[in-house]
């Protein structure tokens, strides 16, 4: 492999050792090293969670909207427990000689994307530049790295092992890994250019990394394989249904695993084998254990003293409030007036298409946790292209509903059986420029929601049998992964599961052995669907349209039916329950 250096001549850095002696150069290094490891993914930067304790109050809060750099200014060198964790992970890796390398010391910003760190010496304070790893790599795909997919756990899986958990009274842990990345076993040969401040001129030398490093493409799909050998060692299987949840059975003990990165949620119904592979794990990977689930990804767990769990997004939606400055803004009953049609054309162009995409993609991450907004937010985001001014308007009136139900969150309560029930429902020709339908439904494991969509169909229904049979078909493909997933997890199925419908014609299509003339073209999904109801596999029952809780995810409601139907969703507001004195108090 050839490598090309690019010529540093025309840049002068200052060698480490006219500014620090040899007795404080490790510690300086360590601490530079240490604001790298700990960065987020923010720009493909590592950007900085430094402890409190360690940040003046003259340290810069930027965003990366803003500049191209990040400063802090250490008040400290003292290596507190913290600083000594993060230098042993480096050590023990064995990577501390490509790390050295790599985030080397120089004293002059580089062209591109870096991170500036202010660092007190003895004496002065030295101004560090640490470069970025990213600008110096440059990967080219199928000789520097292969795969780089690392799989994250399903939404829907995670609401399923709460369900599992809460019912059964297993104990929910959370632990997350220091330093994940820098564990990954790399399987190509890499290679990088020395840093400045650590070549001389005419010098050909260059890095080759033993580990993954923060920056590498390939460094979630390294972790990821390493993470998954390891547990597979002690015992774990992953699922085939989510490969990011791995499940473990021997003798009478069993352990469900979730990765999404390196954050973990484990659950089980044995306590003592949890702490047993949190101690195990930590020898191997070093990791911070969180004790009870709390935080994860977002969402916020409060336990009821009942023994149920209130599953919520407060910090998220409200710092998604004050990055769109609605935080004062008054509060709406609902996210979408009852009449309003959206379309892509009569309105005038808005005129900031960045600021709507990224409020709507927010938006989207919200719906994780709460499916009353789901339907007004998959209307608004089939207008990224080219939002309008009545587009946005939409967007802050889903906003202005947020502010009003910032604590509203999912209610996952103690159920006595795991069976599987579905709603489905269909707006038909619902969108006003290409008359597709609106699909709408929601799948409860006993009586806790897990899983709910609302999308456009793909293809033009001619009737709305023809649109509501399709959202069967929809309901019922999320219905069998979620069957396999139980099954993975051993989980008994009382009974086979049920959907709901309110059109009476689709239901009985879906029994009906006769193929009409007038619907060959459902052909395969009419078999795929009357297959299963022949088998006794599944059951389609077709109800009043009063009752139809999917109805919310197909279309704007009135105030009185759209609350009805929040309710049956599972969806309660957190503080509410506070005041009725059923959240446990934590220190």
């Amino acid at each position: 492999m050839e490598i090309i250096l690019s010529d540093s001549s025309k840049k002068t850095f200052s060698p480490i050792s006219d500014k620090l002696t040899q007795e404080n150069y490790s510690t300086w290094r360590h601490t530079a090293m240490l604001i790298i490891q700990s960065l987020s993914m923010e720009d493909h930067l590592y950007s900085s969670k430094i402890p409190p304790q360690f940040v003046t109050d003259e340290a810069t809060k930027t965003t990366s909207e803003s500049v191209k750099y990040k400063t802090w200014k250490l008040q400290d060198l003292t290596l507190t427990t913290w600083l000594v964790e993060s230098m042993t992970t480096s050590i023990k890796n064995k990577i501390r000689n490509v790390v050295d390398a790599l985030f080397a010391l120089g004293y002059e910003v580089p062209d591109s994307d870096h991170i500036q760190a202010i660092i007190d010496g003895l004496n002065e304070d030295y101004t560090v530049y640490i470069g970025s790893v990213m600008s110096r790599l440059h990967q080219v795909e199928g000789i520097d790295y292969d795969q780089i997919y690392s799989p994250v756990v399903r939404p829907s899986t995670i609401r399923v092992i709460l369900t599992i958990a809460v019912s059964l009274n297993w104990p929910l842990r959370q632990f997350d890994f220091d330093n994940a990345f820098l564990n990954g076993t790399l399987n190509e040969t890499v290679y990088m250019m020395q840093p400045p401040g650590y070549s001389t001129k005419g010098e050909q030398l260059v890095c080759k990394l033993n580990k993954a490093i923060y920056g590498l493409k390939q460094a979630p799909r390294a972790w990821y394989k390493t993470l998954s050998t390891t547990l597979q060692q002690f015992g774990f299987k992953e699922t085939r249904s989510d490969v990011s949840l791995f499940v473990r059975f021997f003798d009478s003990n069993v352990i469900y695993l979730l990765v999404y990165v390196d954050d973990i949620i484990v659950t089980g119904n044995n306590a003592a084998e949890l702490d047993k592979l949190i101690y195990q794990l930590n020898n191997i990977f070093p990791l911070k254990d969180m004790g009870k689930f709390s935080y994860f990804l977002g969402l916020e767990a409060s336990y009821l003293s009942t023994g149920s769990v209130h599953i919520s997004q407060t910090k998220y939606a409200s710092e998604l409030l004050k990055r769109a400055g609605m935080e004062t803004a008054n509060s709406m009953p609902t996210p979408m007036m009852s009449n309003t049609k959206l379309s892509a054309h009569y309105s005038e162009p808005f005129h900031d298409p960045k600021l709507y995409r990224s409020i709507v993609g927010a938006l989207q991450y919200l719906t994780m946790t709460r499916p009353d907004i789901a339907f007004a937010v998959n209307r608004v985001s089939q207008f990224m292209h080219q939002p309008t001014l009545l587009h946005w308007k939409s967007v802050k009136r889903i906003l202005r509903y947020v502010k009003g139900t910032v604590d509203h969150g999912l209610l996952f309560s103690k159920s006595t059986d795991f069976r599987l029930l579905a709603f489905s429902d269909a707006d038909w020709g619902g969108d006003l420029d290409d008359r597709k339908s609106i699909t709408g439904f929601c799948v409860y494991l006993g009586c806790n929601l897990i899983s709910w969509k609302s999308n456009k169909q793909t293809k033009v229904s001619r009737s709305s049998t023809e649109a509501e049979y399709r959202a069967m078909c929809a309901a019922q493909t999320e219905l069998m992964s979620i069957q396999q997933l139980l099954g993975e997890l051993r989980i008994p199925q009382p009974m086979s599961p049920t959907i709901f419908c309110d059109n009476q014609s689709a239901c009985l299509l879906a029994a009906n052995p006769v193929l009409h003339s007038r619907c060959k073209h459902l052909e395969l999904d009419l078999h795929f669907l009357r297959d299963l109801v022949n088998q006794k596999s599944l059951y389609v029952v077709n109800i009043p349209s009063q009752d139809q809780v999917a109805d919310s995810l197909t279309k704007p409601l009135s105030l009185s039916l759209f609350q009805k139907y929040r309710f049956k969703l599972r969806l309660r507001d957190k503080s509410c329950l506070s005041l009725r004195g059923s959240i446990e108090r934590t220190a």
